[in-house]
């Protein structure tokens, strides 16, 4: 049996405890270390952006870094090499600096339309409320001669009516969109910019309720880069605010880009004291 002597354990201990003393210096020499080379590099941006001011006369743009890293990244247009829209509303204009409001209302009736234009127009809100509705001969009653009569009432409406060639689940060629749940191709949306003949979609048959946003676009391309421009469903919505009064204009006129806000809405099914669900 070996027996270790006290001596050899106190030894022991001692050089532990010397360990154990100069492991806060260690971290303090690592902190200190990392403060040295942050502070560093903050100072070398900052002189950098000292630098470009003296030269060039003005403050750098708070953009500069998002723009550069944004460099290089070619985003699909959504138009074939080649073509062009030649989507035109059936009725109304467009209004280039107006802010506009976009909704996809087909085959809503007179009930639907109404309480969606009213409310809209008791925000006092001015600009260009953009609608897709069914075809003119498949309007329901009253719907034209109602979203015609704002034209004097502060409110532009411009409406277009959409040809889709629409499939059921096995591929066959069915009438209507079936609410915008049928796989859909536009048509009569893109021309030939030289031969000026009609181009087919050339994009997969897709939901309507996802094919409209290619509408979107192109009715977005008749405003000025720095209108407000709302995307919202026209059969559950009712205006309480003027759609843009909260949101802070872009005061740069120069500016070559934009903000886009994306809101999420939560619906709750409240119940009132006799028990009637909202």
């Amino acid at each position: 049996m070996v027996k270790i002597s006290r001596n050899t354990k106190s030894s022991t201990r001692r050089k532990s405890r010397k360990w154990l003393l100069l492991i806060p210096s260690f971290m303090l020499l690592a902190f200190l270390l990392y403060a040295f080379l942050f502070f560093s590099g903050r100072l070398t941006e900052e002189t950098t952006a000292l630098d470009e001011i003296f030269s060039s006369g003005q403050p750098p743009d708070d953009n500069a870094k998002d723009t550069k890293k944004a460099q290089g990244i070619v985003y699909p247009y959504p138009a074939p090499d080649g073509a062009t829209p030649i989507m035109k509303p059936a009725f109304g204009a467009h209004r280039l600096h107006a802010d506009a409001v976009f909704a996809l209302a087909e085959g809503h009736d007179l009930q639907t339309f109404i309480p969606f234009v009213e409310s809209l127009k008791s925000t006092e809100f001015t600009g260009d409320l953009v609608l897709g509705i069914s075809a003119m001969d498949q309007l329901k009653p009253g719907v034209e001669q109602y979203l015609k009569s704002h034209d004097d009432d502060g409110i532009n409406v411009v409406a277009y009516t959409s040809t889709w060639i629409c499939h059921d689940g096995q591929g066959k060629i069915v009438q209507g969109a079936n609410s915008g749940i049928r796989p859909c191709k536009l048509v009569g949306m893109f021309a030939d910019e030289k031969k000026g003949g009609v181009i087919k979609d050339p994009r997969e048959a897709r939901p309507v309720a996802t094919a409209r946003y290619d509408l979107y676009w192109c009715w977005s391309l008749n405003y000025s880069k720095h209108s407000w421009i709302m995307l919202i469903d026209s059969r559950d919505t009712y205006f309480q605010l003027h759609p843009f009064v909260t949101v802070q204009r872009e005061s740069n006129p120069k500016r070559p880009d934009g903000l886009l806000y994306l809101f999420e809405v939560s619906v709750c099914s409240c119940v009132r004291d006799s028990g009637a669900s909202l």
